[in-house]
């Protein structure tokens, strides 16, 4: 039996005007919107959230940005301690 634990990446409007070209745009495959989480996806999930940072610091100013960062500082904070087992899944929203 897992373990599930959620956490919302951004509002919906948001995530459709900066995370999706940013996730089209750096091939991302793990941090998306409805994607779970395992394990053993932990070290590439903190990958792509350390690149998908990179690309808004490229890309945004101003607000955006900080929420944008914001929101990636938050999953990089939660994701090593919400996947502390092989039982837990992570979904993302």
């Amino acid at each position: 039996m897992f373990d599930q634990r959620g956490e919302n990446i951004a509002t919906q409007e948001f995530y459709d005007e900066y995370w999706e070209a940013a996730i089209h745009e750096l091939g991302i495959i793990l941090i998306r919107d409805g994607s779970k989480i395992y394990f053993h996806q932990l070290e590439a999930a903190l990958v792509e959230l350390k690149r998908l940072s990179e690309w808004a610091k490229e890309h945004l100013n101003g607000s955006e940005l900080e929420y944008m960062t914001g929101r990636i500082e938050n999953l990089l904070d939660i994701l090593p301690s919400a996947s502390i087992s092989e039982s837990t899944i992570l979904y993302i929203f």
